[in-house]
């Protein structure tokens, strides 16, 4: 546990370092707003789809914003991202399927075309 707390830590040392530095070691704005104790910034990254886009992003050590989340003990953000990526995924699933049925429809569509 006290290695847990070391290392994160050092990831928010780390993390301001190249903040001030402007530099982003694969830190995503994402990632920077599930450690904010307001979650209005979160809400508003959220609505955007090039930043909901991100939500997989992974940053030096292979987290993603929702692991960000976490270690900094931001339920609230932790509840915002696990909702934001079912969702995406669920809409990525749709599109997907919907594709499907329009490529489907569109084969049935022309070979009874080709069969008069």
């Amino acid at each position: 546990m006290a290695e847990d707390k070391d290392e994160m830590n050092k990831d928010r040392e780390y993390a301001a370092i190249a903040a001030a530095r402007n530099e982003s070691f694969m830190i995503s704005p994402l990632m920077r707003a599930a450690c904010d104790e307001d979650p209005k910034t979160l809400i508003k990254m959220l609505a955007f789809d090039d930043i909901a886009s991100s939500l997989f992003l992974r940053d030096w050590k292979g987290r993603t914003a929702l692991d960000w989340a976490r270690l900094c003990r931001n339920y609230h953000a932790v509840s915002l991202l696990m909702k934001a990526m079912d969702t995406n995924i669920n809409n990525a699933r749709i599109d997907h399927i919907s594709s499907a049925i329009d490529i489907n429809y569109y084969l049935r569509a022309t070979n009874k075309e080709q069969s008069k």
